[in-house]
């Protein structure tokens, strides 16, 4: 995977719905729903930097 096809693939979370809830009671359930963790590989992150990141978001 190259640095295009990552950013392509993180698409996803940019257009992936909020879970915003009624009130504190489903604070549990928005956590659950709008958490993303993104990882990548040792090889990718010579291909990558902070600013990669901040132009994509």
């Amino acid at each position: 995977m190259d640095k295009n096809e990552f950013f392509q693939d993180l698409e996803e979370i940019v257009v992936d719905p909020l879970i915003i809830g009624d009130s504190e009671d489903d604070i549990d359930q928005e956590k659950v729903n709008n958490t993303w963790s993104i990882s990548i590989s040792n090889e990718l992150s010579t291909q990558l930097s902070v600013k990669d990141f901040i132009d994509f978001f």
